[in-house]
């Protein structure tokens, strides 16, 4: 018979899936605090309060999509 231990594919992907989670929670909480330092060094820099404010949403989506391509490149050398 087969003595080659079997690989349970569910087990090895909610493995993979929680590594995943981590690291992109990892990666928001940096992103975060980068995106916090910058606001606050653009508002220092221009004297305005408000910048910080309309540039916020658009940093997060670059960071976000930054983190994105990050992981499916990964994802992809893995394969």
């Amino acid at each position: 018979m087969n003595s080659a231990p079997s690989l349970d594919v569910k087990t090895q992907a909610r493995y993979v899936l929680a590594a995943a989670q981590v690291k992109a929670r990892e990666s928001q909480v940096l992103a975060q605090r980068g995106l916090d330092a910058a606001g606050q060094r653009l508002a220092a820099l221009s004297g305005s309060a408000d910048l910080p404010r309309r540039w916020k949403p658009l940093a997060a989506f670059a960071a976000a999509g930054t983190v994105l391509v990050v992981l499916l490149r990964r994802l992809f050398r893995s394969n």
